[in-house]
């Protein structure tokens, strides 16, 4: 698959990323907690726990605008039938280009665009020893820059949490832990508990396969600060990094940086060969700083329509 080049990244390099991206976490997704459904040309991800469900992958190569929108009315009547809100996530490298603005046109609302950023795995955390390595002789904590060797790019030494590294990420491991310690950051990171239905979905996930889930938190004196997860889609080459809140007062400090190591440290362990996130604005610079890449762009799709973000 060729893939969509965005400004800053070479096709050369991002191609086998892209490639086993699409296929293990669009098209042939192994998720333990969403049941694929191919219904030509589409691919839907179904929720059987919760009513919000997804459509990850399309084939509508050829398709005209006419056709594109038949399939559209087709899904929003199959999704209502059954109860569900659902998102159709669309990417900059499919077809149609205008695929967007066929859906906004048939009443789905759209999200601001993310940028799917990608590492290896192994390569990132041999940056970032060399880069421990360099700021003990070279004093790489100042912001100077070491070579990785992956797509070309440079990894750069992020300050420590605290002297010492006083906060570690700590890896949840019960469930009943996962709504309180996302509540707690998440209403402080961003005013409420934006998504009230991911943390019992993450509870529940890591109740039934406990493998297909690692939660991260860092903690000060008890209180969650920081935390992120991952997901596994079964044994594939690729994991996804979600998450990555962390309340304001402790921003600044290199929480986001540690706990994407030690996310990137366990899925290595696992066989993971590549780390992708979906970035905002936000987190963008800091994945950018340790070596992420960007490999392609993507838009939230949903239906029913989203109300206007105030």
């Amino acid at each position: 698959m060729a893939p969509h080049s965005p400004h800053g990244t070479d096709p050369t390099d991002t191609t086998d990323v892209l490639t086993l991206y699409t296929h293990h976490a669009r098209r042939e997704m192994d998720d333990s907690s969403l049941r694929r459904e191919a219904a030509p040309p589409v691919v839907r991800y179904i929720n059987d726990d919760a009513p919000h469900s997804m459509i990850l992958a399309a084939d509508l190569s050829g398709m005209s605008d006419t056709e594109v929108g038949e399939i559209a009315e087709r899904e929003k009547a199959y999704f209502t039938g059954i109860g569900h809100e659902f998102e159709w996530k669309v990417y900059g490298y499919d077809k149609p280009e205008n695929l967007v603005e066929v859906l906004r046109s048939h009443g789905f609302s759209i999200g601001p665009a993310e940028q799917v950023m990608a590492i290896d795995a192994a390569r990132f955390l041999d940056g970032a020893r060399s880069a421990e390595g360099a700021g003990a002789v070279a004093g790489a904590t100042t912001g100077r820059s070491v070579r990785t060797s992956f797509f070309d790019r440079r990894l750069t030494r992020h300050h420590p949490c605290t002297v010492g590294g006083h906060f570690k990420p700590r890896r949840v491991e019960d469930p009943a832990e996962v709504e309180p310690i996302l509540t707690a950051v998440q209403e402080r990171a961003f005013g409420t508990f934006h998504t009230d239905w991911i943390g019992p979905e993450l509870a529940r996930r890591m109740k039934r396969d406990p493998n297909s889930l690692s939660l991260f938190v860092i903690e000060e004196q008890g209180a969650p600060v920081s935390a992120a997860w991952t997901l596994y889609y079964g044994d594939a080459p690729v994991a996804g990094l979600y998450g990555g809140a962390t309340v304001p007062e402790y921003r600044r400090r290199g929480l986001y940086s540690d706990l994407v190591r030690a996310r990137a440290a366990e899925a290595h362990t696992r066989g993971v060969q590549y780390l992708t996130v979906d970035a905002g604005p936000q987190s963008r610079p800091i994945l950018e700083g340790v070596g992420f890449i960007r490999i392609a762009t993507t838009w939230p799709a949903t239906f029913p329509p989203q109300p206007a973000q105030q």
